[in-house]
């Protein structure tokens, strides 16, 4: 079984979006419990980082979706015309693809602002 076979739709409905983190192609989420978690993701809206496609616009959409929500709203499935450009263009970029990233609620904030 692989890690993308157990992928939850949404962080538990107590948590809270603390920061993303990309690891090896893997995608987490850690809530301000300090809980760690697969990012949430539909079936067929597979997260990708790098290029310009649609798994970076996945991933942007639901990255924008935590950040305009406060890290409240983690359900998966975001509309990918709502991924905010800064954050789509940080998705698609190589910076985002190097190793370790990691994100906090306030840098994607910060993104949506600048």
């Amino acid at each position: 079984m692989d890690l993308q076979d157990v992928r939850p739709l949404d962080l538990r409905p107590d948590d809270t979006f603390s920061r993303f983190i990309v690891n090896r192609g893997l995608f987490w989420a850690r809530t301000e419990k300090g809980l760690l978690s697969i990012l949430p993701q539909r079936n067929g809206l597979g997260y990708n980082i790098g290029y310009n496609g649609g798994g970076p616009h996945a991933l942007a959409a639901y990255l924008t979706q935590v950040a305009a929500t406060d890290g409240q709203n983690t359900a998966a499935g975001a509309p990918y015309e709502d991924a905010h450009p800064a954050i789509l263009a940080w998705t698609q970029s190589s910076a985002a693809d190097r190793g370790k990233s990691e994100l906090t609620l306030h840098d994607l904030k910060a993104m949506q602002q600048g």
